[in-house]
């Protein structure tokens, strides 16, 4: 008895959390990539991409380059997937450095049906001094799951090995004209 009530509760608890945990599906999507190991986009072995995932649907959709004023059409097969890989171009429109104060560099993805959006930053060292692999993914948030309060939760370590790339910075992008941007209650 003790079992099938523990069991109950437990088949409860799941139930809540999976109606609380946001979706990442959508058809609105904003993105802007940050610093990776300190290289500048115009690296060219700094590969940025959007990775993008179809639900039970094709669809179609745009990738807008806000600071380009360009687009990108795609379409894609339902559960399939969709790569697309920035140029030179498009990667300076949309990447940040943490100098960046405010800028146009960002994109935004919208589709006709429901899709999952992924950014990957990805640079592949080439010599002694830069050995390696160094890359960041992250699945995108559609714009209706956005709320309007955030919590930065990086952390600068003035100890790891190489300090001038541990920059500790965030960025924000604005879905919408006007927005007012505070941090730590002041205005920014």
């Amino acid at each position: 008895m003790k079992k099938s009530y523990l069991f109950t509760i437990l088949l409860f608890f799941l139930y809540l959390s999976s109606s609380w945990a946001q979706d990442a599906r959508g058809t609105d999507f904003w993105v802007t990539f940050g610093n990776n190991a300190g290289y500048a986009p115009a690296n060219v072995r700094l590969n940025l991409q959007i990775r993008i995932i179809s639900g039970n649907r094709a669809t179609t959709g745009t990738i807008h380059f806000t600071h380009l004023g360009t687009d990108t059409t795609f379409s894609i097969g339902a559960h399939e997937i969709f790569t697309y890989t920035l140029s030179a171009p498009e990667k300076a429109a949309a990447y940040n450095t943490t100098t960046d104060i405010i800028n146009y560099n960002s994109v935004h993805i919208t589709s006709v049906d429901s899709i999952a959006v992924y950014a990957l930053n990805v640079h592949i060292g080439n010599n002694d001094q830069n050995p390696g692999f160094y890359g960041d993914v992250t699945n995108i948030l559609p714009a209706t799951t956005l709320g309007t309060e955030y919590y930065q939760v990086s952390y600068n370590n003035p100890n790891f090995f190489w300090e001038p790339y541990t920059h500790n910075a965030y960025a924000v992008v604005a879905t919408q004209n006007n927005t007012n941007l505070f941090h730590n209650g002041s205005s920014v």
